[in-house]
């Protein structure tokens, strides 16, 4: 892949995982179509997990981000990612960021975005997700205490409302983790994405002012319609996630 370093030993020696037999640059390793490690499942199967909880999920969203950006990361990209990381470290950065980067990114213009994106996603992923499940829980805890048995869903719904009014997409993002954590205690969770994301939005007051008319109305309830499209987008794809969690446990 030119300069980004592509089938060449990172820093620090550690070789970076590569096409297998000398294939073709961007062909999937030996074996990943129609072989073992596609064996049933969500997507015809996942290789085994790897790394702490969560971390998984982290890939997918680092590659739903790519995606944004322009990267042509789809399903086969992913599966080469998770593939090649079955063959690192998650704890050797080094490798783990080149094993991503030789899967996910195909030139020297791809590379340059994934390490724009990468430490973004994967710095300190073990306490990121230590505290998106315990400190985001414990915010909104129904007694304040914060033993994230009880979410408070006023509090839980003024915070989103505030987010999709003028909130960070990664505000945006945690809420839409709670907001699915606090549907699933209720016992109202489907299984179906599309389902779960009315559910939600119905649960939460949520709803949009397509005309752009809600100030003139008088309508301090309604939501600008593109934010709210936004915080259903981080919806989907954390349901999204949740269910391939579900299928490889």
């Amino acid at each position: 892949m030119g300069s980004s370093g592509r089938g060449e030993p990172p820093e620090g020696g550690i070789p970076a995982p590569g096409p297998a037999g000398g294939s073709r640059a961007g062909s999937p390793p030996s074996g990943l179509i129609g072989g073992a490690r596609r064996s049933g499942g969500l997507y015809g199967g996942l290789p085994p997990r790897h790394g702490p909880p969560g971390f998984d999920a982290r890939v997918l969203e680092l590659g739903d981000e790519l995606r944004r950006e322009g990267l042509a990361v789809g399903t086969s990209e992913l599966l080469d990612a998770f593939d090649a990381l079955s063959e690192v470290g998650w704890a050797e950065p080094v490798a783990f960021r080149e094993a991503l980067a030789t899967t996910l990114a195909k030139s020297q213009e791809d590379r340059r975005v994934f390490d724009a994106l990468f430490d973004r996603f994967f710095f300190r992923a073990v306490e990121r997700e230590a505290v998106e499940k315990g400190l985001t829980e414990r915010r909104f805890s129904a007694d304040g205490e914060g033993d994230g048995r009880e979410i408070d869903f006023d509090s839980l719904r003024e915070a989103v409302r505030a987010a999709i009014r003028g909130g960070s997409d990664g505000e945006m993002r945690d809420l839409a983790r709670l907001s699915i954590a606090a549907l699933g205690r209720r016992g109202e969770g489907s299984g179906v994405v599309g389902v779960d994301v009315q559910r939600i939005r119905r649960s939460l007051g949520l709803r949009g002012d397509p005309a752009g008319e809600a100030e003139a109305r008088g309508d301090p309830e309604a939501l600008p319609t593109e934010r709210l499209r936004e915080f259903e987008r981080h919806l989907r794809l954390e349901l999204e996630r949740e269910s391939v969690e579900r299928t490889r446990s």
